[in-house]
């Protein structure tokens, strides 16, 4: 079997495959193409300018022989993905059902026309737009990208004022900082929220009391696991602060919830085979909305968490699930719950931080993963997917356990110094 993996800074659908001894193919933005060989010299490499570059897409279907699976598991690379499938007549996710799953106004009008709850949206290109849209839906707001990934580009706009206060000071037209590449290929997506050629997103703001999510196995239409799970605080606040996950216990009622309304939008979706991560939240009145989905695992310490949860190993899943093949996924729990907590770091080189067998000495510490170390260079805090360490935890209860992330990541230590 020949699998065409897409993919950018996160190697792990092709190392998994390597593990099981398969046949691979990866594709990358050319940015990263020279470091990826020296990298993984065992795999074949192929560069790509722009992942929504079609005729480019066709010539590297022409060029590869005998593809007889296409798979990914980065956001920027999904629609890529389900062209390559219907170009090759593979199954799979086809481009249609990418296109509603990697564009947040098509994946909401979908959602909306299965019964599934949304905030209200418009499509807006300029500040007047988002105006009109305030002045439409109500104040505050949020803008966003109709595409894009974490918290990047996103933004709460509380009145006339404030809109302006941002546009005048860049806040719309600044870029991202991408000092790896991963993003390279994806168009717009570092270049500030203006610059997106389909215009962007205008939500009404929902009162958020919790937010949740649930990451979900899929295959050929067939749900294998769901992890319900709630985070510290919502997201949109959080960049530059500590972050953390709650995995929910199967008794309690946002369990229930949160994992009916995440598979109705899946199915919603016409999710097939991969991972699914469903982003959902709850409002003040108890209303519980439909925030957005991807065509992957959770990002940061997620897919590790999902995994102690059920016991299963994430290489060996991936690679099935590339492969078209039906992991083996146990529905018992080996956790009832299970907590993480991900401190951040402001920018600087790391001079002290704890180290593992510190965080480890903590009695409800199952396990630590260190994301960095003395002497690294770090960027700062600039969207939901940093964080210097994963620490996973088994808190007392589903009451006290935002509590208990937050005793633990203070009692993760690192000290920077500028660079």
């Amino acid at each position: 079997m020949a699998v065409l993996v897409l993919s950018s800074l996160n190697s792990i659908v092709e190392e998994a495959l390597v593990l099981k001894g398969e046949d691979v193919d990866v594709v990358v933005p050319n940015k990263l193409l020279d470091s990826r060989r020296r990298r993984n010299p065992e795999m074949r490499f192929h560069g790509i300018s722009r992942w929504n570059g079609y005729a480019e897409l066709e010539a590297l279907a022409n060029r590869i022989p005998n593809i007889n699976q296409v798979f990914t598991v980065e956001e920027q690379t999904v629609r890529a993905a389900g062209f390559l499938r219907d170009l090759l007549g593979l199954s799979g996710q086809s481009h249609r059902d990418a296109l509603a799953m990697t564009d947040k106004h098509l994946m909401k009008e979908r959602a909306r026309s299965h019964g599934i709850p949304t905030a209200g949206h418009v499509v807006a290109r300029s500040v007047e737009d988002v105006r009109d849209a305030g002045d439409e839906l109500g104040w505050p707001l949020v803008v966003k990208p109709r595409s894009g990934m974490g918290t990047m580009n996103t933004f709460k706009v509380n009145d006339h004022n404030d809109l302006e206060r941002l546009y005048r000071e860049g806040a719309f037209t600044t870029g991202i900082p991408d000092p790896t590449g991963r993003l390279s290929a994806s168009e717009g997506l570092v270049d500030g929220l203006f610059s997106y050629k389909f215009g962007f997103m205008v939500e009404q703001f929902i009162d958020v009391v919790e937010e949740y999510f649930c990451d979900m196995v899929w295959h050929d239409g067939e749900l294998l696991m769901a992890v319900p799970c709630r985070y510290l605080t919502p997201l949109i606040g959080n960049i530059g602060k500590l972050y953390g996950v709650t995995v929910l216990p199967e008794g309690a009622e946002e369990f229930r919830r949160v994992r009916e309304l995440a598979v109705a939008a899946a199915r919603a979706l016409n999710v097939q085979s991969g991972y699914v991560h469903c982003e959902l939240m709850l409002d003040s009145r108890g209303d519980l909305y439909f925030g957005e989905a991807g065509n992957r695992p959770g990002g940061r310490e997620i897919l590790a968490l999902s995994s102690k949860v059920h016991d299963w190993d994430p290489m060996e899943v991936l690679g099935c699930l590339a492969m078209g093949i039906r992991p083996d996924i146990s529905s018992e729990r080996t956790y009832e719950i299970l907590a993480s907590a991900v401190p951040q770091a402001p920018a600087g080189r790391i001079v002290a931080m704890s180290d593992r067998d510190e965080l480890l000495s903590i009695p409800e510490v199952v396990d630590v993963v260190l994301k960095t170390e003395v002497g690294v260079v770090h960027g700062g805090s600039h969207n939901s997917a940093d964080g210097v360490a994963y620490i996973f935890f088994t808190p007392q209860s589903l009451e006290t356990s935002n509590k208990e992330i937050e005793e633990i990541g203070a009692a993760f230590r690192v000290d920077v110094e500028p660079a």
